[in-house]
């Protein structure tokens, strides 16, 4: 799945501001926050993952 269809995915979603496109994220060791992924996934209200590497079939 391209950037621009997960972002759509995650549109639908009401969940688009989450997302951090590599070349506007920057930190380093003292700005970022380490969460584990059951972290993560409470603090985004998560409903799930989406396979961004698969093409969909069919």
């Amino acid at each position: 799945m391209s950037l621009e269809k997960a972002k759509k995915y995650l549109e639908g979603k009401g969940c688009l501001d989450h997302v951090i496109e590599p070349e506007v994220a920057a930190g380093n060791d003292h700005s970022a926050v380490k969460l584990t992924l059951p972290e993560l996934e409470e603090v985004c209200n998560a409903q799930g993952w989406v396979d961004v590497c698969k093409t969909p079939e069919g």
